[in-house]
C-alpha cells in the first residue's frame, strides 16, 4: 500500500503534450522501420528494444524537467538542462566505451510503462485521438519520405555489401568504428592517420553499438525511431515555452511547418555530425532567448552557452560559429565577472578552431561571396519555400522599418531596443559567415543553423513587441493571427516537401529504383530492360509463399525485388566475401591490421558507377573496421580526410611502387599498422606481419 502511494506521486504529473506527442511519432518510426524489416525478412526484436530505450529518454526529460519546475527554476531554463543532462551522459559514457545495457533499459522502460499507463489511464480518455492520429500519419509520411530516399530503413545491411551506401554513410561508420576499434579519430584511408572532423557524434553513438547491434543498425534505428521523437519533443518544447500567446494555441501548426521546411530533417537523420550539432542547438536556442529577454538575471543561462559553445563546434564547425557569434554580443550586455567567463570561452572555442579545424582543406581557399552570391544565390533552382534569402530580407526589414531605432544610446537601451540590436547583429553575423563559405555546401551547412534560430526567434513575443509596436504594423501582423491563413501555408508547404520527396520515389534514376535494381542483379532477375517498363517481374515462382505467415509480403518481395532470402544471396556477393576473408584472418594476428588492394584489383571497378571517386576507401573500415592501407584514391583530392592520406604518401598504388617488404612495414608503422593482409587477383590474399 506504501509502495502504491509512491508511485502513484510520482505517476500523478500531467504528461505535457510535447511528450504525447513526441511518443506518437516514436510510433510512426517503429512502424515504419518494423515494416521493412518485415518486408526484407522477420521482424528484428532490436528495433523494439530501442524504442523502449528511447521511452525512458523521453521520460527521463520530463521528469528532470518537471523535477525543476518543482524547485521553481525558470521553464526555459529547466527545459534545456533537462533536454542537455542524457545528452552530456551519453557522451561521457562514449568517450571511455561504457556501453549502454540495452536489453536491461528497455525492461525498465517497460515497466515504467507499464506503471504510467494503469496510474495515468484516466487521462488518456481526455486526449483528442483525432489530432493524435493526424500526427501519426504526418510522422508516418515525413520519416518514411526521407528513410527511403537517404538509405536509411531495414535493408541498409544488404545495400552495403551491394556498394549502394552513400559516401557520407561510409565515411561516418568509418569513423565510428575507427573509435570503437582503436580509439582513435580516423577515416581508415591510409592506417589510423588522425584526422580531424566533426566528431563529437563518434562519443555519443558509441555507447549504443554492442556485439548484437552494429553501425549501420543504429544509424537506421536512430535515423527513423529515436531522432524524429527527440526533435519533434525538444522543438515542441521551445516553440510552447518561448513563442507569443498565439503561437502556443497553434504550436502544432508551427511546428508542423517547420518539420516539413527550415529543420533540414533529411540531414539531421542521415548525417550524424549534424545530428549531434542540432541536439546541442535545440539546448542553446531558449538560453539565448532568456538571455536577451532578462541580462541583468540570466547568469546560469549565460554560463550553460559558454560550457556548450566549445562543445557544439566540436559537433559541427558551421553551427559552431555561429553559436560563438552569438556568445561575442553578451561581452556587450553582461557585467565584469561574467564577461571573463564569455571572454574564457570566446578564446577556448577560436583557438580549437584555429588549431583543429585549421588543419583541414575546407578551412582554406575561402574567397568572399564564392559560395553564397555565386553558386547559392545566383544557381538555385528551388522553389518559392527556399530559404536562402531569410538573413537578408531581415538585415533589409531592420534598416526599412527600425533604422531610427538604432540610434539609441547603448545605456539607455529598453528591452525592445536590445532585441533590435541583437536581431542586428545576428544579421551581421548571418551575412558575414555565409559570404565566408567557400562553396555551396559549406553556405548551406553554415544557413542552416541560422535558419533554426531565426525561425525560432520569429515566434517569439519580443519579435512582434520589436517589429509591430505600430498600429499600422500591428494590422498587418493581425493577418498572420487567421488560422485560415496559417492552414494554407503548411499546405503549401506540405505539398512541395511531398512533391520534392515523392519525385525521388518515382523517379527511375532515383536510389529507390536503383536499389530494386541490384536486388534484382543479385537474385539473377535483371533481364536489362528498362526498370520503368517492369516494376513487378513477370512469371516469378511464388510457391514458396504459400508456406509464409506474411503471404502479401513474400510475394512483393518475390514480384519486386526477386527472393525471399537476401541473407543467402548476400552472403554470396563479391564485397562480402572479401570482407569474411579479411575479418577470418584478422582475428589470427595480434595488433593492428590493415588491408592493402592493388589497383588492378576487381574491387575498385565499383568506384565506376560512381561521380565521386574514394568511396570505396572507406569500406573496409566502415564493414570490417580494418582500414585499408595505400587507399586513397588518386582520382579524389579534394575531401580533406583523403588530401591527409594523399600527403602522407597513402595514394593508391602498386607494391611495386611502394618497395619491398621492407619499405613497407615502414610506411606501415607510421601510421600504426602491424599486419598487412594483402589482396590479390580472384581474392588471393597474402599477410605480410611487421615486427
Amino acid at each position: 500500500m506504501y509502495l502504491m502511494k509512491k508511485l502513484s506521486i510520482f505517476y500523478n504529473s500531467k504528461p505535457s503534450e510535447s511528450f504525447i506527442t513526441s511518443i506518437v511519432i516514436l510510433l510512426s518510426g517503429f512502424f515504419i522501420l518494423s515494416s521493412s524489416s518485415l518486408f526484407i525478412g522477420n521482424f528484428d526484436n532490436i528495433y523494439l528494444l530501442y524504442a523502449l530505450v528511447t521511452w525512458l529518454w523521453l521520460r527521463l526529460n520530463e521528469e528532470i524537467f518537471n523535477f525543476l519546475l518543482k524547485k521553481k527554476i525558470d521553464k526555459i531554463l529547466s527545459f534545456s538542462i533537462s533536454w542537455i543532462i542524457p545528452i552530456i551522459i551519453i557522451c561521457l559514457l562514449g568517450l571511455f566505451h561504457f556501453k549502454l545495457p540495452i536489453f536491461i533499459l528497455a525492461i525498465i522502460a517497460l515497466i515504467d510503462l507499464l506503471f504510467f499507463t494503469f496510474f495515468n489511464k484516466k487521462s488518456f480518455f481526455k486526449l483528442n485521438w483525432r489530432n493524435l492520429f493526424c500526427i501519426f500519419i504526418s510522422g508516418l509520411t515525413i520519416i518514411f519520405l526521407i528513410a527511403i530516399n537517404t538509405d536509411h530503413l531495414a535493408w541498409i545491411d544488404e545495400l552495403v555489401y551491394m556498394g549502394r551506401v552513400r559516401q557520407d554513410t561510409l565515411r561516418d561508420a568509418a569513423i565510428l568504428n575507427s573509435w570503437i576499434q582503436y580509439s582513435t579519430i580516423s577515416h581508415g584511408v591510409h592506417g589510423l592517420l588522425f584526422e580531424p572532423y566533426h566528431s563529437l557524434y563518434v562519443h555519443f553513438l558509441d555507447p549504443f553499438i554492442n556485439d548484437t547491434t552494429n553501425v549501420f543498425q543504429v544509424f537506421t534505428i536512430f535515423a527513423n525511431i529515436i531522432i524524429p521523437a527527440i526533435v519533434v519533443y525538444g522543438c515542441s518544447k521551445i516553440i510552447i515555452n518561448i513563442g507569443s500567446n498565439y503561437i502556443i494555441e497553434n504550436w502544432y501548426f508551427f511546428l508542423l511547418f517547420f518539420i516539413l521546411t527550415f529543420a533540414e530533417l533529411s540531414y539531421i537523420m542521415h548525417q550524424r555530425s549534424f545530428l549531434i550539432a542540432t541536439l546541442l542547438f535545440i539546448a542553446i536556442i531558449p538560453l539565448v532567448f532568456n538571455i536577451i529577454k532578462d541580462p541583468k538575471n540570466s547568469h546560469v543561462e549565460v554560463i550553460l552557452v559558454c560550457l556548450l559553445v566549445p562543445l557544439i563546434i566540436y559537433a559541427r564547425a558551421f553551427h559552431g560559429l555561429f553559436t560563438l557569434g552569438i556568445l561575442c554580443y553578451f561581452l556587450l550586455i553582461k557585467k565584469i565577472p561574467y564577461k571573463l567567463i564569455i571572454l574564457s570561452s570566446i578564446t577556448l572555442s577560436v583557438l580549437f578552431v584555429i588549431f583543429y579545424y585549421g588543419q583541414t582543406q575546407r578551412s582554406q581557399e575561402a574567397i568572399l561571396g564564392n559560395g553564397y552570391i555565386l553558386e547559392f544565390f545566383l544557381r538555385s533552382q528551388g522553389n518559392i519555400l527556399d530559404n536562402f534569402s531569410i538573413p537578408i530580407i531581415i538585415f533589409l526589414l531592420i534598416f526599412l522599418f527600425k533604422k531610427s531605432g538604432l540610434k539609441y544610446k547603448y545605456s539607455n537601451q529598453t528591452n525592445k531596443d536590445l532585441f533590435l540590436y541583437f536581431t542586428f547583429v545576428i544579421c551581421l553575423i548571418s551575412l558575414f559567415l555565409i559570404l565566408k563559405s567557400r562553396g555551396f555546401s559549406d553556405t548551406f551547412y553554415q544557413l542552416v543553423p541560422i535558419y533554426w534560430f531565426t525561425f525560432f526567434f520569429l515566434l517569439t513575443p519580443n519579435f512582434s513587441q520589436t517589429f509591430f509596436n505600430l498600429s499600422k504594423q500591428k494590422k498587418i501582423f493581425k493577418l498572420f493571427n487567421i488560422k485560415p491563413l496559417i492552414i494554407f501555408i503548411l499546405f503549401i508547404a506540405s505539398i512541395s516537401f511531398i512533391q520534392k520527396n515523392f519525385y525521388k520515389i518515382v523517379n527511375y534514376q532515383s536510389y529507390l529504383m536503383e536499389t530494386i535494381k541490384d536486388f534484382r542483379v543479385m537474385n539473377n532477375q535483371w533481364s536489362g530492360n528498362d526498370i520503368r517498363s517492369e516494376i513487378f517481374i513477370k512469371d516469378i515462382n511464388l510457391t514458396e509463399c504459400d508456406k509464409e505467415k506474411f503471404t502479401l509480403v513474400c510475394s512483393l518481395k518475390k514480384k519486386i525485388l526477386g527472393s525471399q532470402n537476401f541473407k543467402e544471396q548476400s552472403s554470396k556477393l563479391f564485397l562480402k566475401k572479401m570482407i569474411n576473408q579479411a575479418t577470418n584472418s584478422a582475428k589470427k594476428l595480434n595488433g593492428n591490421t590493415a588491408v592493402y588492394i592493388n589497383p588492378s584489383h576487381k574491387y575498385w571497378e565499383f568506384e565506376k558507377d560512381y561521380g565521386f571517386k574514394g568511396k570505396f576507401s572507406y569500406f573496409f573500415m566502415a564493414t570490417a573496421k580494418l582500414p585499408i592501407i595505400f587507399g586513397a584514391h588518386p582520382d579524389n583530392t579534394d575531401i580533406n580526410q583523403v588530401s591527409v592520406a594523399h600527403a602522407n604518401d597513402g595514394t593508391l598504388k602498386n607494391l611495386d611502387e611502394i618497395g619491398n617488404n621492407i619499405d613497407i612495414c615502414v610506411a606501415a608503422k607510421i601510421v600504426e599498422i602491424d599486419n598487412i593482409i594483402i589482396f590479390k587477383e580472384k581474392n588471393l590474399i597474402e599477410i605480410l606481419q611487421c615486427e
